[in-house]
């Protein structure tokens, strides 16, 4: 049965019971994920699929892992044009989970796995909220801006070469003396 919004869950419990949950939610569940988008499109879908599992790895024994997917399009700012633009996220990651946050982070700097610490209180929409932030552009763009960018300085009587204009470095040369 699908559920809205990502619960909260026992998420070694979850893999050792090979559940798979799954959902549509929209943006404004997730205040971090609106304030990125600045209010704009509060109504758009998140869809979200946890896969939680047993894999067989002959390095960690049996472990159990989570799979996640999320898909969503985020509003934002395009910083070329300054248009709105919508950003599309699609996230398919693997997990593995150990039991402390101390042996996550031990085994996460030596392996080529992501690696998280499971807990009785799992807060799977964090971790979709997280995974969806670190997936954003730094610099939100177009692919091809639909608007006309202008080519040249806004300034109109800026002339760079203007002898008349005293050079804005011009005293330090008296100061080197």
């Amino acid at each position: 049965m699908p559920l809205l919004h990502p619960p909260t869950l026992d998420s070694f419990q979850a893999a050792g019971q090979g559940q798979c949950l799954q959902g549509q939610d929209v943006l404004q569940s997730f205040d971090r994920l609106l304030d990125q988008s600045q209010g704009q499109g509060p109504d758009n879908p998140l869809t979200w699929q946890a896969r939680f599992e047993h894999v067989a790895n002959p390095a960690y024994g049996n472990p159990r892992c989570l799979h996640l997917t999320v898909r969503v399009s985020v509003p934002q700012v395009c910083q070329r044009c300054l248009c709105p633009v919508d950003l599309a996220v699609a996230i398919d990651r693997s997990f593995r989970l150990v039991e402390t946050e101390e042996l996550a982070s031990e085994q996460d700097a030596a392996s080529t796995e992501d690696v998280l610490a499971s807990s009785p209180a799992f807060d799977l929409a964090a971790l979709i909220e997280d995974e969806v932030l670190m997936a954003l552009p730094m610099v939100p763009r177009h692919e091809v801006c639909q608007v006309a960018l202008p080519a040249s300085v806004a300034d109109a009587d800026f002339a760079a070469d203007d002898p008349a204009r005293p050079h804005p470095f011009a005293g330090l040369s008296r100061l080197k003396a």
